[in-house]
């Protein structure tokens, strides 16, 4: 997963999408009162995109200790429940309602807007999307979770190519039309997408595969524990968009060493993460880190 995922935060510029999607209650400002819920009263959104992160993720852990120190400083963002009377949806907050449970806390601040799901799923973006811990794969369903609203809503049925999405996301149409091919991967390539074992490129390619030729491209890699490079993955689409790609042929192709192959040394990140200090912002910076690290136990 990168830190750094080229993310623009335009999100609270003018070309704001409360232009397109927010209803009048949001436009006249008469949603916006803080009140006080209980935290049982609160319900995940259904169509989240983002996971909570565990107790020792860096961004987790600053959060659980600023809600110790300070209390809740932002209000969450909820919607009345349209399943049962008297609860409440989560658009924005997540993150804060598991740091206030794990600090005590059993009530909750937050704003209660009016809106429908399209409009929830324009705000659950906004309000996430800036985040720069988010990875390809949340970015990925968020992406489609707003390319369908916009749809919903009577805009171009070509969302991907919506100029209002690239203003929204500070993204190209082009890179909006990759991150929607993500969604295309059966879950044990997304899950090696969000690990960093296969590259996004590569990602791209194989999600043009159909869901049958991924479940043999992923047997095969997982029996090796070899992953395709970009000109690999290129190579598999071409083999099924040729009606040739088969156990044999992937397998053969997995075989092959890569032009540039060398041995490299993987380490889960939940394995180190809580060794690491909260100011490591990019994969770069942890490298770094554990390379002095590694220098200083040598004694060099």
């Amino acid at each position: 997963m990168s830190n750094t995922l080229g993310i623009k935060n335009k999100l609270l510029a003018k070309t704001s999408m409360d232009d397109f999607f927010s209803s009048e209650d949001m436009r006249n400002g008469s949603a916006e009162e803080i009140i006080t819920v209980d935290i049982d009263l609160l319900d995940d959104y259904k169509h989240h995109t983002f996971d909570i992160r565990p107790d020792d993720h860096p961004e987790m852990q600053e959060l659980i200790h600023s809600v110790h120190l300070h209390g809740q400083i932002t209000p969450g963002i909820v919607r009345p429940s349209p399943y049962e009377d008297g609860r409440y949806e989560i658009i924005k907050g997540h993150q804060t309602r598991h740091a206030l449970e794990i600090n005590g806390f059993n009530k909750m601040k937050v704003i209660v807007r009016n809106l429908t799901d399209d409009e929830a799923d324009i705000q659950m973006a906004e309000t996430n999307i800036a985040r720069p811990d988010i990875s390809y794969m949340e970015k990925a369903r968020t992406y489609q979770r707003v390319h369908n609203a916009t749809v919903h809503q009577g805009k171009k049925a070509d969302g991907m190519t919506n100029e209002n999405l690239t203003r929204i996301f500070g993204d190209s149409a082009r890179n909006i039309n990759r991150y929607l091919r993500l969604n295309e991967l059966n879950k044990d390539f997304q899950t090696l997408v969000d690990e960093g074992t296969i590259s996004f490129n590569a990602a791209v390619e194989l999600s043009y595969l159909s869901s049958e030729a991924q479940e043999i491209v992923f047997k095969s890699i997982d029996e090796k524990q070899s992953y395709p490079s970009i000109h690999q993955a290129q190579e598999l689409r071409r083999q099924f968009e040729a009606g040739e790609l088969t156990i044999e042929s992937v397998d053969a192709l997995m075989n092959q060493l890569k032009g540039n192959q060398k041995e490299q040394y993987k380490i889960k990140r939940e394995r180190i993460v809580s060794y690491l200090p909260s100011r490591l912002q990019t994969n770069k910076d942890v490298e770094e880190y554990i390379i002095a690290a590694l220098k200083a136990y040598a004694g060099d």
